[in-house]
């Protein structure tokens, strides 16, 4: 397994410490240092010269699941994990309007363990849009 970040723009580990302060109010904390480094790697896996998640949509699907399902942060895990997803497909000309009211349920179930990558990107491919 390697990696490969030849994103211009990738969501960091610093990014999602702000996003979960922001989110939290300045009472975020990190949970487990290690996962939060895993999360910001993932969407980069490559295995056997082939990447496991080629497309935007596919590396904020699998940040919004690490961050949603591993609960990285003391509190804030869905927020945060929401917030970074739209941060990273904005970095790609992407953009995913949250609704509470249509999406909340979608990313309760993605923290229970309910829901797996493959689902979240098919899910969030139907929500996003080019930005103008």
């Amino acid at each position: 397994m390697s990696f490969n970040v030849d994103d211009p723009a990738p969501i960091t580990a610093y990014d999602l410490i702000d996003i979960n302060n922001e989110v939290t109010s300045g009472e975020g904390y990190i949970r487990d240092i290690h996962l939060l480094n895993s999360a910001v790697r993932r969407p980069y896996i490559v295995l056997f010269g082939v990447p496991q998640f080629p497309t935007p949509v596919d590396k904020a699907a699998a940040l919004l699941h690490s961050l949603a399902y591993h609960h990285l942060f003391i509190d804030g895990n869905k927020r945060t994990a929401v917030r970074a997803a739209q941060l990273s497909l904005e970095r790609h000309g992407y953009r995913w309007e949250y609704d509470p009211a249509r999406d909340a349920d979608f990313v309760l179930e993605i923290a229970q363990g309910k829901r797996e990558v493959e689902a979240v990107s098919a899910w969030l491919a139907e929500r996003v849009s080019a930005q103008p």
